[in-house]
């Protein structure tokens, strides 16, 4: 609760429900391109690692 009191009193985003909106439309948008490339890079290297199983089968 502090830091959310601290945030509030250096100005980062307002203390109401208007900033509350655009602190939500902020990370919003940024946790979705993070959760992107971590996922597009775990595909990635599942992908590199059944290729690898596959070539030890063979």
């Amino acid at each position: 609760m502090k830091t959310l009191l601290f945030r509030s009193s250096v100005g980062w985003i307002p203390f109401s429900l208007k900033g509350l909106a655009i602190g939500i439309g902020i990370f919003i948008p940024f946790y979705m391109i993070i959760w992107t490339a971590f996922y597009l890079y775990f595909r990635f290297q599942v992908k590199i690692l059944n290729e690898g199983i596959d070539k030890r089968r063979d």
